[in-house]
């Protein structure tokens, strides 16, 4: 049976940032669990191997009906952000939904402008569906 959130979650991407551990982790459980067909997550963290676990966990919960796709990535580097999204195959870079989780102290700007930040260099770097998104409606959480 499908539920709502299965519905409007099917065929979509997530990026989680931070997923190695804590909130970021969770929010990729809880993902998986309401959509556990059709799905594709990307998860990002500086640690890989956490990353590869997660993934494995997830895969071993909810079965293969949720592509899980594991990415090193440390956002208090602006290189690595910027070239996060041209990094990824072809297939994963039309992204429909953004968890900016990841944290790191070593960051000097105002947290709200991180995200917004954050959130303009994952989606410029995306395809011409994920902008043409961002015009008609925006996800993020």
């Amino acid at each position: 049976m499908s539920t709502a959130a299965a519905k409007r979650l099917e065929g979509k991407t997530v990026v989680i940032t931070g997923a190695s551990s804590g909130i970021g982790r969770s929010c990729a459980f809880e993902f998986a669990r309401a959509a556990p067909q059709n799905l594709r997550l990307i998860l990002t963290a500086r640690r890989l191997d956490k990353l590869h676990e997660v993934a494995a966990e997830i895969n071993n919960e909810v079965g293969g009906g949720v592509q899980v796709l594991p990415v090193s990535l440390d956002i208090s580097k602006p290189d690595e952000v910027r070239s996060f999204v041209p990094r990824l195959p072809e297939e994963w870079r039309d992204i429909n939904i953004l968890v900016n989780n990841a944290y790191t102290p070593r960051l000097s700007a105002d947290p709200r402008t991180l995200v917004l930040t954050g959130y303009q260099r994952l989606s410029q770097g995306g395809s011409q569906g994920a902008r043409d998104r961002r015009r008609r409606h925006q996800h993020h959480v």
